[in-house]
């Protein structure tokens, strides 16, 4: 008897800078004062997404994306993560890793997108939500909900970075036994497995193709061990 797999290529993948080698609590977090636009120069989230959302919208862009910031977002990073460091930003630049240039035009030139877009896009997020307002992405209602007492500074201070960010750091996976609503384990041909059960990340197909917010990976493996349990008992 075989048990059923469910939920292949599921899970939870968070935004990350290309160098990041670790959890983000050690990795360390980016510069508030950012900016994430696509292939063509443009702008097309908010950058405090919530994980629920930012990796989809990120994933659905057509090509690569980058993550633009400068000097003094850089220098003005805490000290002590691995990654997100002053330091390690500025050996990843020094490396050709990150890309580094003097003025927003000449990183365009090293992005491959337009420069004239790049500096559009740019002046538009320093004419708005460093005074407080982003009408097109509502950061700032974002900002506000995560405790944020100022806005960002203008991203204004040469020379400027960009580092490529996408969904790499893998959180939670959403595959593996199949069940169901008892928390019993199904087979190949959607029968109960006699005696066997799974809750958690070991019970798939409850958090589905994306995760859908804060805890629901906590809140479906004690709801779903518990009825594991009982079901079991």
């Amino acid at each position: 008897m075989s048990a059923s797999i469910t939920g292949e290529g599921w899970g939870l993948l968070l935004p990350t800078a290309y160098f990041q080698r670790l959890h983000h609590w050690q990795s360390g977090f980016p510069p508030r004062s950012r900016v994430l636009v696509n292939a063509h120069g443009r702008r097309f989230m908010d950058e405090d997404a919530s994980y629920a959302v930012s990796s989809g919208i990120i994933s659905a862009q057509d090509g690569p994306v980058w993550m633009v910031f400068d000097d003094r977002a850089r220098r003005d990073l805490p000290p002590g993560y691995a990654h997100w460091n002053a330091d390690h930003v500025l050996s990843e630049a020094d490396a050709g890793r990150t890309l580094r240039a003097g003025t927003l035009e000449e990183l365009a030139g090293k992005m491959n997108v337009s420069a004239d877009t790049l500096q559009a896009t740019v002046d538009r997020w320093n004419a708005q939500l460093p005074t407080g307002e982003d009408p097109e992405f509502l950061r700032h209602e974002t900002l506000s909900a995560k405790g944020a007492a100022e806005p960002p500074a203008k991203i204004a201070t040469g020379p400027f970075f960009a580092a490529r960010t996408l969904p790499a750091e893998l959180v939670c996976t959403h595959a593996g036994l199949e069940i169901d609503s008892s928390a019993a384990v199904l087979d190949v041909r959607g029968d109960r497995v006699p005696g066997l059960f799974a809750a958690g990340e070991a019970g798939a197909g409850v958090l589905g193709f994306r995760y859908v917010g804060g805890g629901n990976a906590v809140a479906n493996a004690v709801t779903m061990g518990r009825i594991a349990g009982r079901s079991a008992a």
